[in-house]
């Protein structure tokens, strides 16, 4: 389905705080987040510049209004505990 949407389109850019749960060794953690003014039908994209060593952003998605889910995979042979921080999130 194409989207299609007047210039200049809706676009929400937020920053958010976000204290991931602990990521098990070789896994991969699920965080939602609260994000004001994301809507279902928008993409979103997502920035956290002090992410710790070898953790791998995924690609986030909207599961509900307001709501990003994130998925932050660990490929270590330890669990790591991400710190809380600041994500920046885009939604177009």
């Amino acid at each position: 389905m194409a989207l299609t949407y007047a210039a200049p389109y809706p676009r929400v850019i937020r920053e958010v705080t976000v204290n991931p749960a602990s990521i098990a060794a070789a896994s991969v953690g699920e965080t939602s987040v609260t994000v004001p003014g994301i809507k279902t039908d928008m993409i979103v994209a997502v920035q956290a510049d002090a992410l710790e060593a070898n953790l791998i952003l995924g690609q986030p998605r909207v599961t509900a209004a307001n709501t990003v889910a994130i998925r932050i995979a660990n490929p270590t042979a330890a669990p790591i505990d991400p710190a809380s921080q600041t994500f920046k999130f885009i939604g177009f």
